[in-house]
C-alpha cells in the first residue's frame, strides 16, 4: 500500500471516528434533554377558599359558619365579621345593630380563632385541602323585637395565604401563626 492510499485509509477513518463522536454526543444531549424535562415539572399552587354556613328556614338564624379550603395546598385563614341593618331593597342602613339586644352571637370564643389587633379573625393552624375550619359562628340569632322592615345581615368575607413557608404569612399578615396541624405531622 503507498503513502497517498494509506493517508486516504487514515482520513477516512478519522471523518468516520469524528462523525460517531458527534452523532453520540447530539444522542446523549437529546436523552439528556428529555430526561430533564421528565424531573422538572411543576405544578403551581392554587390558593383558594369557600364560605360554608347553614341558614334557618326563615333567615333568622345562621349557623356553623367555617371556611372550607378548595386549593390544592394547605392554607391559613383569616376572615372578618361585619354585622348591620339593611332595609328590604338591600340598602344599608346607618343605625348598627346592637350585640345582645338585636342579635346574639357564639362561637367566636373558641381557641383555634384568635382575633387580631387589625380586627381579623385568624385560624391558627393550617387548614389542609378538602378540609375546613371550625366553626367561626357557632349561631347568630337575631333576636330583636323590632315592626319594621330591618333585616339583620351577618357578613363573612374570608381571605387565604399558603401555609408554607412559614414566613409567607408572618411577612403578609404580619402575624405569627401555629405551623403545625395533625394531618401535616
Amino acid at each position: 500500500m503507498n503513502k497517498e492510499g494509506m493517508k486516504r485509509k487514515f482520513l477516512a477513518l478519522l471523518l468516520l471516528g469524528v462523525g460517531i463522536m458527534l452523532g453520540s454526543t447530539q444522542i446523549t444531549f437529546a436523552y439528556l434533554q428529555q430526561k430533564a424535562k421528565l424531573l422538572n415539572q411543576f405544578e403551581l399552587g392554587e390558593v383558594k377558599v369557600a364560605i360554608v354556613e347553614d341558614f334557618n328556614e326563615e333567615r333568622t338564624i345562621k349557623s356553623n359558619v367555617t371556611i372550607q379550603n378548595e386549593g390544592n395546598i394547605p392554607v391559613y385563614v383569616r376572615a372578618t365579621i361585619t354585622i348591620y341593618w339593611q332595609d328590604s331593597q338591600g340598602n344599608l342602613l346607618m343605625q348598627l345593630p346592637i350585640e345582645g339586644k338585636d342579635y346574639v352571637l357564639l362561637g367566636t370564643k373558641n381557641t383555634i380563632w384568635m382575633q387580631g389587633e387589625d380586627g381579623f379573625w385568624y385560624y391558627t393552624v393550617p387548614v389542609n385541602v378538602g378540609e375546613k375550619t371550625s366553626p367561626l359562628i357557632e349561631k347568630c340569632t337575631d333576636v330583636s323585637d323590632r315592626e319594621d322592615e330591618k333585616i339583620l345581615v351577618v357578613d363573612v368575607v374570608a381571605q387565604a395565604i399558603q401555609a408554607f413557608p412559614q414566613n409567607a404569612v408572618e411577612e403578609a399578615w404580619k402575624i405569627v401563626l401555629n405551623a403545625k396541624s395533625e394531618s401535616m405531622e
